[in-house]
């Protein structure tokens, strides 16, 4: 059996999915398979899988010969794993050449089930914002190996704190045993539950192991693309729509204060779906942080389209729950204010952005600038490169990481025993 499954559910997306598969195949460990579900593609997707297949045994093509939706494709993939140790890959994100042989190194040292990682972050060609277009950015991180308390976190996504969500095992960025995931598909029969897989995959694993690990450094790589769930602020309602049409049921039946458009509410059915599952205590609903996600959510789409209906929704559902305008109102003055203080920084940034695409010296500066204008410490370093191949950008970020990482003696496992500790992680 092969040391890891590298699993690739896709559907419709071969352009994408030939650059990440590219990634997935060209990889210095050797120990592996690569298992593609084309979820009954319409466009040249097997064409695609067979070319890279010709030349690479380790690609094996299935297909349900039906639509399925996303929760389904991924269960059904996930039958046909061989691996110890299975890893997602979505058409849109890549590995860097020697991301599996970082990942195993780690795992062969440590007693491991879990292990969730950093992500750096590509924008690819086709997103409207041109500025964007092509970008590679990361924060290299210290490349230490931290033991989390899933209690812990489970409170901080019960808590919608959203710099926690990149440290919660979604399968999509971690690797996991194999035997664990069984462990879970013996309490619910499926692995994967509605309303997202990645959400319900944490739950599992938080749910069902008390620790986990963390390695701080961009192991793989999120591709944001107009047509992924990635780049949800293009075109939201119509990808909302898209991926609810595969289920045969209402998904957020009897979820109160629903939104059908806000992920908050997805990440609400999946607590309460949680509770039922494993003990209550670690799935606690919270309906003054889920609120608060609610408004801070749609403030960010207020970027992109008119949300005057879905606010004054929000407005609707607080003033039932309170009985009271004046938590929405105290909220949304507080927003109002803030976002007056830190527009002149966007302003700067998004000006230095556009700059540093035309200018050559500041290009060759620009670790430098973005840690000032991000307000980082001087020990966080940033990457922000123009390249028009995710494959070439998932090279990029490999050279990176073998530079700055050469030895696997260096990793200090850590315990992080308090929230605060966790969030330092981001700072």
């Amino acid at each position: 059996m092969p040391f890891f499954s590298v699993l690739m559910p896709t559907r419709n997306r071969a352009r994408l999915l030939q650059e990440s598969l590219k990634s997935a195949v060209y990889q210095r460990f050797q120990d592996y398979e690569i298992i593609v579900s084309d979820n009954n593609s319409q466009d040249n997707t097997k064409e695609i899988v067979m070319g890279f297949a010709n030349s690479c045994d380790k690609i094996k093509y299935v297909n349900p010969g039906m639509d399925l939706s996303m929760l389904d494709n991924w269960e059904y993939i996930l039958n046909h794993a061989n691996g110890d140790y299975i890893i997602y890959l979505c058409d849109d994100d890549a590995l860097t050449e020697i991301s599996l042989e970082y990942i195993h190194l780690i795992l062969t040292k440590f007693s491991i089930n879990i292990m969730v990682w950093q992500r750096a972050y590509y924008h690819h060609p086709d997103i409207p914002d041109k500025n964007l277009r092509g970008d590679l950015s990361c924060k290299f991180g210290s490349g230490n190996l931290y033991e989390l308390e899933s209690r812990k976190m489970s409170e901080l996504f019960c808590d919608f704190d959203s710099q926690s969500y990149n440290l919660l095992p979604k399968i999509l960025n971690c690797v996991v045993s194999k035997n664990l995931i069984d462990k879970c598909r013996q309490k619910t029969g499926l692995f994967f539950l509605p309303p997202f897989p990645d959400y319900s995959a944490a739950c599992h694993l938080l749910g069902i192991s008390s620790t986990y690990h963390f390695i701080d450094l961009p192991i793989y790589i999120c591709g944001i693309s107009y047509v992924s769930n990635a780049g949800a602020q293009y075109n939201r309602k119509q990808k909302v729509e898209s991926y609810l049409s595969l289920f045969d049921r209402d998904i957020l039946e009897n979820i109160p204060y629903a939104m059908k458009y806000l992920t908050a509410t997805y990440l609400l059915a999946t607590q309460y779906k949680f509770q039922s599952i494993y003990d209550n205590e670690l799935f606690k609903i919270n309906f003054d942080a889920y609120f608060r996600a609610l408004l801070e959510e749609i403030k960010f789409f207020n970027n992109y389209e008119d949300i005057s209906e879905e606010l004054e929704l929000i407005a609707i559902y607080m003033q039932n729950y309170y009985s009271s305008s004046d938590i929405f109102e105290e909220i949304t003055k507080k927003d109002a204010q803030k976002d007056s203080k830190i527009n002149f920084k966007q302003k700067l940034i998004a000006t230095a952005k556009q700059v540093l695409n035309i200018n050559p010296f500041l290009y060759k500066q620009t670790k430098k600038i973005f840690m000032i204008l991000k307000g980082k410490k001087d020990n966080t370093t940033y990457l922000y490169q123009n390249t028009n191949s995710m494959f070439a950008a998932s090279k990029i970020l490999g050279d990176i990481i073998l530079t700055k990482k050469q030895n696997i003696e260096s990793l200090k496992p850590i315990y992080l025993n308090s929230i605060s500790t966790i969030k330092q992680l981001f700072l």
